[in-house]
């Protein structure tokens, strides 16, 4: 009999595999999970000060599997990060090209976004969304935001135009000061 604070664990011995993306750095976290799904996104939600998106769940094929993943990605691991990934193409289109993992028992059935309590209130901006309205894709961004990728002259107009920056923020910021900027500005487009 489980109580209340009991765990059912997933009906898979090896669990899943889940994606999910910070919105304001737009990196990846490659995670695993044998618990309830929910209960493991609360607790991430929890310790993030950023919304987190959940992009895809996928079946834990074997035991090594999240390690074969962080290897096969380790180009674009973040600096210290274990699990935290730059967002690139080649990650998007693994993802976006995984067979999803299904199970009512793990999920809410309308369950695509986990967003963080403290963060349901406020109808934030996202990062893809200032990459749509600067005519760039998030990969862009997300390279341009944590300096693996600078902008050209255009493509910094736009975003600056789209933030109410000045273009030399993007063209020669760092990503220290790009982020900081990002979370200033995202907390302002809430209020």
């Amino acid at each position: 009999m489980m109580n209340e604070h009991s765990i059912e664990p997933l009906p898979l011995k090896l669990g899943v595999i889940y994606f999910l993306q910070c919105s304001v750095t737009g990196n990846i976290k490659i995670g695993k999970t044998r618990k309830q799904l929910k209960i493991r996104m609360s607790h991430i939600n929890g310790s993030s000060p950023t919304s987190l998106d959940l992009l895809k769940i996928i079946e834990n094929k074997n035991a090594r599997f999240e390690n074969d993943l962080h290897a096969r990605f380790i180009d674009y691991r973040v600096d210290g990060k274990k699990e935290w990934f730059h967002c690139d193409e080649s990650l998007m289109e693994f993802i976006s090209n995984s067979e999803p993992f299904k199970d009512e028992k793990s999920l809410e059935p309308s369950q695509s976004k986990l967003i963080s309590e403290k963060n349901k209130k406020t109808k934030k901006i996202r990062q893809k969304d200032i990459a749509k309205k600067a005519g760039i894709g998030p990969a862009m961004l997300s390279g341009i935001m944590n300096g693996k990728a600078r902008p050209s002259w255009p493509t910094a107009k736009r975003l600056a135009e789209v933030t109410g920056t000045d273009p030399v923020l993007w063209l020669e910021g760092t990503p220290e000061e790009l982020q900081k900027f990002f979370a200033e500005f995202i907390e302002m487009e809430a209020m």
